[in-house]
């Protein structure tokens, strides 16, 4: 008898091939092209038609062709799908500026999304309880399904967090002085990313007695970063580090710091905000729906959205009340290791892949 043909596997499709080649990838890129390389895409259908030997088709699909030619075979193989919302939603929804969308692209970004929301309305209406699909939150599903329509059936959906590298971002316990060290990482490309908001904050703060007393560390990359940081770049307690950096660098800083700032406009993955939890940083963040199943009261400062006198007011208040400081900072880091530890995250991606649902649900 001769031996069956192997499946043909194909890597994800890089995303980041325009960046220069000696620049470090953005935190967001960086995690994408690190989750392609550990989690393959197959096109089992397209190039071994008669193949009976792979049990299952898992991945982040590029586009609609990538997703509909799986789903075609579900009576063959149980297809898993990875959800992170910029693949299924319309460009509109997704937190891009319209100021950053070139005139002559709206027509065909908008044509885009409408095609997305046909194929993902098909995908989660199939019958074959072949099909499931995997999210970071419940309010990545919620955002979903309010633009296609219609989401997942519950009992093809599960929720598995982002993971959060502990061997990388360690926790070790905080001086009450590092209450006084204010972290704040992330990208200056859009006033969706909530920077102005960051540097808002500060300004209020160096209206304020204790702010003398205060040390912040600014690092990013974008467009914008020289624009939104002009106001405070002259403080002499402000530190400004124009560029990205890898995890390992991230860590470093947050030895040093015990507080992030970080306000935000829309409800992103929070892999940024959790990695500094991980370490000890008590967060500092905006009122948003996804971050709910990511922070709470007993584990950080959460402030109305858009008030850059309230994200003052907690970092004065951790200032007067080193206890309570601490007392964040070890729920903070216990909240991460018991939602996005390997055996939360992705041992369950791994039993989903090897095993189905069915093992996902039991364990």
């Amino acid at each position: 008898m001769s031996a069956q043909p192997a499946p043909r596997i194909l890597p994800g499709r890089p995303r980041d091939r325009h960046l220069p080649p000696q620049r470090a990838h953005p935190p967001h890129l960086r995690r994408a092209r690190e989750f392609r390389h550990r989690l393959w895409r197959c096109d089992p259908a397209g190039r071994h038609p008669r193949d009976r030997t792979l049990q299952t088709c898992a991945g982040p699909f590029s586009g609609c062709e990538d997703v509909a030619r799986p789903v075609e075979y579900l009576d063959q193989i149980r297809v898993t799908i990875w959800l992170h919302g910029a693949d299924v939603q319309n460009w509109r929804g997704s937190g891009v500026e319209v100021r950053e969308v070139d005139g002559a692209d709206t027509a065909r970004h908008t044509q885009e999304g409408d095609e997305r929301k046909i194929v993902w309305h098909e995908v989660f209406s199939h019958p074959s309880e072949n099909l499931h699909v995997v999210a970071v939150s419940r309010n990545h599903i919620d955002r979903i399904a309010e633009h296609v329509g219609s989401g997942p059936q519950e009992d093809r959906l599960s929720i598995v967090p982002n993971f959060i590298d502990g061997r990388i971002f360690r926790y070790a316990e905080k001086d009450e002085s590092q209450r006084k060290r204010i972290l704040s990482v992330g990208p200056y490309d859009s006033g969706t990313d909530a920077s102005d908001l960051t540097v808002a904050g500060i300004l209020e703060l160096s209206k304020r007695p204790v702010f003398v007393a205060l040390n912040f560390v600014l690092v990013g990359d974008g467009a914008e970063f020289e624009t939104t940081t002009a106001p405070i770049a002259d403080l002499l307690n402000v530190t400004l580090r124009k560029g990205f950096l890898d995890p390992a660098q991230t860590a470093g800083l947050h030895k040093r710091a015990g507080v992030l700032l970080a306000p935000t406009r829309t409800a992103g993955d929070g892999v940024a905000m959790y990695e500094a939890m991980a370490s000890g940083l008590v967060p500092i963040t905006t009122r948003a729906a996804a971050l709910s199943e990511l922070v709470d009261p007993s584990c950080g400062m959460i402030v109305p959205p858009a008030d850059p006198v309230a994200l003052a007011d907690a970092i004065e208040a951790l200032y007067d009340s080193p206890s309570k400081f601490r007392r964040l900072s070890r729920n903070a880091a216990e909240r991460v290791r018991r939602q996005s530890s390997y055996e939360q995250t992705i041992a369950r991606e791994v039993a989903l892949i090897r095993e189905g649902p069915k093992k996902d649900a039991d364990g």
